[in-house]
């Protein structure tokens, strides 16, 4: 387990990633891993998503997550395959209701102050703010968090390499979906040292944030 999910939950720079070809998890997860990466969120937006969440599992190196989780199926799935934890674009109160017995973190998408009742009420307190950009960026979850102090969030989407050290200047903000890192395009075309290296440039940026 990483020093990330002793905590309860991944920390800092989080590489979204999507992967079109299973065969490419491994050497991505080894070059985060070595560029100081702890966890990994690997969508489900591919048919190649499930076969890369048990490469990157069996790889070793990293906290496993998987994201786009839309079902509770795709939970049962996915906890089946080791991970530890599982991320959705929005709410479900059957999602975390299973997540809770299954014993594996559940970080459900909320955009409004509603949604964020509503994780509560299901004794979820990590959400992800998503789409974080679209949904009012850093202004926006700023006044989430005043509202909810008991709450820890983790922004995701449409968020810049220019813009992360704004959304972890917020107190509640426990770590950051970051897909610029890993690009599905890059991804793809095997280019994984240069992904490492945007990853360990992006932490060196929020380090002081991070500690």
């Amino acid at each position: 387990m990483s020093n990330a999910m002793r905590q309860g939950h991944p920390v800092g720079l989080i590489p979204v990633v999507t992967i079109d070809d299973y065969r490419y998890a491994p050497q991505l997860v080894r070059a985060l891993a070595e560029s100081g990466a702890t966890s990994i969120e690997i969508t489900l937006r591919t048919p190649a998503g499930f076969r890369a969440i048990e490469a990157a599992i069996e790889e070793g190196m990293l906290s496993v997550g998987v994201g786009t989780v839309t079902t509770v199926e795709d939970l049962r799935r996915s906890v089946d395959a080791g991970v530890e934890f599982v991320v959705s674009p929005g709410f479900r109160a059957d999602i975390a209701d299973a997540a809770r017995e299954l014993g594996v973190l559940a970080i459900p998408g909320v955009a409004t102050a509603t949604e964020v009742m509503m994780a509560a009420a299901s004794q979820v307190k990590l959400v992800k703010f998503f789409p974080a950009a679209a949904a009012g960026g850093v202004p926006a979850l700023r006044s989430l968090a005043e509202v909810f102090p008991d709450t820890k969030f983790m922004p995701t989407g449409g968020i810049s390499a220019d813009d992360v050290r704004a959304y972890l200047a917020i107190d509640s903000v426990v770590a950051v979906g970051a897909s610029w890192l890993a690009p599905r395009a890059m991804i793809a075309e095997s280019r994984f040292a240069e992904i490492g290296a945007a990853y360990a440039r992006s932490t060196a940026s929020v380090a002081d944030l991070l500690s």
